[in-house]
């Protein structure tokens, strides 16, 4: 199975599985097109592992942008200081 027919498979779903499949789509025309993209992320998303998914993306041109809470800004500078993150 493609990445493609994934995603098909999910936009012809229901509930949640029907968003996740037309972003996805969305996203991948935005692409095509050439479209400035920002990402948006609330939440403590680094600690818990997103900062590597974040940095590919900005990485290989997918984000143009981010706008970010405080959480997300904080745990980075923690990290980028080699201060132990605890559970």
């Amino acid at each position: 199975m493609t990445i493609e027919d994934l995603v098909d498979v999910f936009a012809s779903s229901g509930y949640n599985g029907r968003q996740l499949g037309n972003a996805a789509k969305l996203y991948a025309k935005m692409i095509k097109e050439d479209a400035t993209i920002c990402l948006t992320v609330s939440g403590a998303m680094t600690p818990v592992g997103f900062g590597g998914i974040i940095k590919t993306l900005i990485e290989r041109g997918f984000v143009d942008w981010i706008v970010t809470t405080g959480a997300n800004v904080y745990h980075e500078d923690h990290f980028a200081w080699g201060l132990p993150v605890k559970q």
